[in-house]
């Protein structure tokens, strides 16, 4: 294993910029931490650029980095692991991956589900949706311009691995979401009020569940390309639900009417 003994080592000042938005485009990386994520990413049979344990754990990590001993292991003490870290209390493990890049064709297929955030901001709430979409087979998510980085420490974290599962498109158009229609898919638009009940409308054939900013909705820009909107019945005097829990909801009932099943056992 290669040691990482000095902040101005190379790697370390290289780890320690991707906490930073401009520094995750530029190198084209981002960082997984702790070891139910670095575990996820070796089970994902993906190839780190980076992995950093803790000398002080390394008794704890040590079957891990047996099994795979080809991999790209180095070893930091505490010191250097909680520059590395964007978390108050490191976990003592971490993996730098490579950004995926999609294109709209590999994620629309016919039949297919796709969920597109507009201008979603709360890395937590994106972050659960990922985790979501990879629950209930999301063939893919789509973000706006304005939306959170899905690559930022704190949306990784919420996703649970879902980030190494799900295919992410970033800043996407409006004219891009214009292709989807012209793809066969139908733009299903989320809203609060005066809408279809969501257990009525059809997840059969190719669909985009399209939901919108936790303060502003959806743009008028992408609510005007959507073909139907869709609300979630609650009880009086809810106005809204969370982002994320209506788009658990939304996609809850879509696996049931794509699937025809409750589940795949």
């Amino acid at each position: 294993m290669k040691e990482l003994i000095s902040k101005d080592n190379p790697i370390v000042k290289e780890i320690a910029r991707l906490k930073q938005k401009k520094y995750r485009d530029l190198a084209g990386m981002y960082v997984l931490e702790g070891r139910n994520l670095v575990e996820e990413v070796l089970k994902s049979g993906q190839h780190p650029v980076y992995l950093v344990a803790e000398r002080q754990r390394l008794d704890q990590y040590q079957e891990i980095i047996a099994a795979h001993p080809n991999l790209p292991w180095h070893v930091a003490d505490a010191r250097i692991m909680r520059q590395l870290s964007d978390t108050e209390s490191p976990q003592g493990m971490l993996a730098v991956m490579a950004k995926p890049v999609y294109k709209l064709e590999q994620v629309a297929r016919p039949g297919g589900l796709l969920v597109v955030l507009d201008q979603l901001s709360d890395p937590g709430n994106v972050g659960t949706i990922i985790r979501t979409c990879w629950a209930f087979a999301v063939d893919g998510l789509l973000l706006t311009r304005g939306s959170v980085d899905p690559f930022n420490p704190k949306v990784v974290r919420s996703s649970m691995g879902g980030i190494l599962k799900v295919p992410v498109i970033e800043d996407v158009t409006t004219t891009q979401l214009q292709q989807l229609t012209g793809l066969g898919y139908h733009l299903l638009a989320t809203a609060s009020a005066q809408a279809m009940p969501i257990y009525a409308a059809d997840f059969n054939g190719s669909v985009a569940v399209v939901i919108g900013s936790e303060a502003r909705g959806l743009s008028p820009q992408v609510a005007a390309i959507c073909d139907s909107t869709v609300t979630i019945p609650c009880a009086l005097g809810v106005d809204s639900l969370n982002a994320a829990v209506a788009c658990g909801i939304i996609l809850g009932h879509s696996w049931r009417c794509r699937f025809h099943r409750d589940s795949f056992v």
